[in-house]
């Protein structure tokens, strides 16, 4: 086959000619040129030689590219492992509390709902006037106001509370207690045990006459914060 075709227009088909994308027509024509030109040659075998690098060259930026692919996974996945656990953390440390009933009026009504901190009593002791959520009557959440701590003696009498003899002044039970209930004789509290009584105090049951009566300190699920 006659060789026509000039240097230039041979070299600007190598590149497709060393990646085999060229017409068999145009194989045969760079064959014959190549067979005959020592620049085309050398030219042919040093763009082979880049093409090489260039392959490797893309291989590693393939590398590259999958391993940070890959730690994009991995981050997304610890992100959504850290959303679970904190899920499961805050369903661990704080629950929801629908109230039914009134006995917690005005403080508290009837379908308020609340957070209850399940956290605290690990950190320190309920505290007098604490609105807790305990476990009684098999297993249902009672919300109440604790009056009485461990160790101390409470009566209600003439409508009033006595801790220990001393009245106990405060702002919640600012009328009456008509119904003393039990501590119309003092009571005295375990160690671990606290009276409680629901701010509504005639229109609710209570350390006063429920068949729970104290309420021991592993019943207390937690603290309700009202503003």
């Amino acid at each position: 086959m006659e060789n026509k075709y000039s240097c230039s227009v041979i070299r600007d088909l190598l590149p497709l000619y060393c990646k085999n994308t060229t017409s068999e027509e145009s194989n045969e024509i760079i064959a014959s040129h190549l067979a005959e030109c020592k620049h085309c040659q050398e030219y042919i075998n040093s763009l082979s030689e880049n093409l090489k690098n260039g392959d490797k060259e893309t291989q590693r930026f393939n590398k590259i590219a999958k391993k940070i692919k890959n730690r994009k996974i991995k981050t997304i996945i610890f992100i959504i492992l850290l959303f679970f656990i904190s899920i499961i953390g805050t369903m661990q440390i704080t629950g929801i509390i629908t109230v039914t009933g009134n006995s917690m009026e005005p403080a508290i009504s009837n379908g308020n709902k609340f957070f209850i901190n399940k956290i605290i009593y690990k950190v320190r002791k309920p505290q007098r006037f604490d609105v807790i959520v305990y476990k009684a009557d098999g297993g249902r959440l009672f919300i109440k106001r604790i009056v009485g701590l461990p160790g101390e003696t409470i009566q209600i009498k003439e409508g009033k509370i006595y801790a220990n003899g001393q009245l106990l002044e405060n702002e919640y039970f600012k009328n009456e207690i008509s119904d003393s209930g039990i501590a119309k004789d003092p009571v005295k509290i375990g160690s671990n045990e606290y009276f409680v009584l629901g701010d509504n105090s005639d229109n609710s049951k209570d350390s006063r006459n429920d068949p729970n009566g104290l309420v021991k300190e592993n019943l207390i699920v937690g603290k309700v914060n009202i503003k």
